[in-house]
């Protein structure tokens, strides 16, 4: 087909499904973020957990910007601590240079 290991390819901009998984789409990550936390605070509510401290759930966007909306957040709330979920890139694929991407 042309395509080779190390291509560079742009993915279709809209959710689609590739071999059976979740593959890509607008701000994927941020919504699967989402999904995370809000089945942690499912799961606590279903379970009556009673928290000794106050607790935020924050879904956040544009940290790839200067973290927009985060730094809204923490100003707003001013945590003592804070737990952040994201994801990650894979960088071994071949032609990727680790250090810059």
């Amino acid at each position: 087909m042309g395509i080779h290991v190390g291509d560079v390819i742009t993915y279709e901009d809209k959710f689609f499904v590739l071999n059976d998984r979740y593959c890509v789409g607008r701000a994927l990550d941020n919504r699967a973020g989402g999904f995370m936390i809000a089945q942690v605070a499912r799961l606590l509510k279903e379970n009556k957990k009673k928290l000794p401290f106050g607790l935020y759930i924050v879904n956040a966007v544009q940290e790839e910007i200067g973290l927009k909306g985060a730094e809204m957040m923490a100003y707003r709330i001013n945590p003592d601590l804070a737990i952040i979920t994201d994801v990650t890139h894979d960088t071994t694929t071949p032609m990727i240079d680790a250090k810059k991407e």
